[in-house]
Order: structure tokens, then C-alpha cells, then sequence
């Protein structure tokens, strides 16, 4: 019995790991947009090589239903890599008064930044997505963490149709593809 438990246990993992593969490949689609693969013409640099990293920053939100769960995938580039002491957080926002986290998450060594959450009851309610930074002090139980800057938003609108994407298990509900971009006054 021990045996075939561990073998349930791993079709389990697998199975789980196959639907994150496949809503990460269903939501990765604005990947292209923010790279700027997404265009028709060539990225091209003024020397003429190919430029495919883009070191501006901006990023997206993608919000889809899948398996009647509403999920948000929030992408950026061009962000200040994080640190053992800084990281970025992400927000339904409406004020500095008035926000609630979807939780942090740090970036790549390139300020590339991916995450992927399960939305709240509500979350039509608020008026933007906003990714700001964190900065983080002390260890264990005495561990500080302070919100900084807002270094991209976006205003939350769903679309006016909704996208249905795959098929079977894998079928999705793309609600919205929210640009983010930086406030006039951010820097990160």
C-alpha cells in the first residue's frame, strides 16, 4: 500500500504541475507585448541588431477563470532586480488608504518579475493593479517590511468580451490584459 501511495502522490504532483504549466502557458500570452515580440515589424536597435529585451519598464496583468477559480498573472521588465533587502509587491488599489495585497515576490537578475495569485471576492470593486516596491530589515520574528513607491499601475477594467482559450482541462476565461505602466514621478 505504502508503494501505491507514493505513486498517487506523484501522479498528484504531476497532474498539479501540468495545470500551473498550463495556465502559465494560457496566460503567457502578453509575454510577447512586453518584450515587444507582439509587433509586426522587427525590433531593431539604431545600429540594426536585434534588440529583444527590453529594458523599459512596463508589465501587464492578465485576469482568467479557470476551473471557475479567478487568477491574476502579473508580468513586468525592466525593474530594479531585487535584493535580499527589496522586493515588489502587488495590489488592488484604489488610495494610499485604501489598497489590499496580493502578496510580494522578488525579481530576476534582470528586473524581470512574474507571479501568479488567486483573486479575491471583490476584486471588480477596485479601481487600479498596482506593483509597488518593498524594502525589507531584519531577520526571523524581527523581520520589517515597508512599503515604498508605486513603480507601475494599471487601470483594472475587464474586457468588453471575454477570451476563451484552449480546450477541456485546459480551457480558460481571459477577463482582462491590464497594462501596466510607471507614474510619472516612479523610479525602480
Amino acid at each position: 500500500p505504502g508503494a501505491m501511495a507514493a505513486v498517487r502522490r506523484r501522479r498528484i504532483l504531476a497532474a498539479a504541475a501540468a495545470a500551473l504549466a498550463v495556465l502559465v502557458a494560457v496566460l503567457l500570452w502578453p509575454v510577447g507585448l512586453l518584450t515587444g515580440d507582439g509587433d509586426d515589424k522587427p525590433s531593431a536597435s539604431a545600429d540594426g541588431a536585434s534588440s529583444p529585451i527590453s529594458t523599459k519598464r512596463q508589465g501587464s496583468a492578465v485576469i482568467a477563470v479557470q476551473d471557475g477559480k479567478t487568477q491574476i498573472l502579473v508580468q513586468a521588465v525592466g525593474l530594479k532586480p531585487s535584493t535580499q533587502t527589496s522586493a515588489y509587491q502587488v495590489w488592488l488599489y484604489d488610495s494610499q488608504s485604501k489598497r489590499k495585497s496580493l502578496g510580494a515576490t522578488a525579481t530576476d537578475k534582470k528586473g524581470n518579475l512574474q507571479v501568479i495569485g488567486t483573486l479575491p471576492e471583490g476584486y471588480k470593486d477596485w479601481d487600479f493593479i498596482d506593483v509597488t516596491s518593498v524594502d525589507v530589515s531584519g531577520q526571523g520574528a524581527k523581520q520589517q517590511v515597508e512599503t515604498g513607491q508605486s513603480v507601475l499601475r494599471g487601470l483594472l477594467e475587464l474586457a468588453k468580451e471575454p477570451i476563451e482559450t484552449g480546450t477541456g482541462q485546459n480551457k480558460a476565461t481571459v477577463l482582462a490584459n491590464i497594462p501596466l505602466r510607471p507614474l510619472p514621478d516612479s523610479s525602480g
